[in-house]
């Protein structure tokens, strides 16, 4: 199994919300069933479980919020675990989204 992309770096203000695609690639001769699970509670996925015949793709809708009054920087990552081979993990970094101008 291989995920496209593995690092997701966005910049962010709080009170922010984004959508990220992300696509999961079976490599095996057989179907594979694959858990997702955020270890964030900033972060979730529209799909907690699903199944991924052999050599297609799933594709995997990550949200990301950043929470009004909080700050925006912060990492958190989506591990994906297949019922058989090694678990994956998507690497999120969000930094804080500055305007040109406008320095605190």
């Amino acid at each position: 199994m291989i995920t496209e992309p593995n690092l997701l770096e966005l910049k962010m203000s709080p009170g922010a919300f984004r959508a990220k695609a992300m696509r999961v690639a079976n490599l095996d001769f057989e179907p594979l069933e694959v858990e997702v699970a955020s270890l964030v509670p900033w972060l979730r996925t529209n799909l907690a479980r699903f199944r991924i015949q052999p050599g297609k793709q799933q594709s995997l809708r990550i949200d990301i919020y950043i929470p009004a009054g909080e700050p925006a920087e912060r990492m958190g990552k989506i591990l994906l675990l297949p019922e058989r081979g090694k678990p994956v993990t998507v690497d999120i970094i969000v930094s804080e989204y500055k305007r040109k101008g406008r320095e605190k």
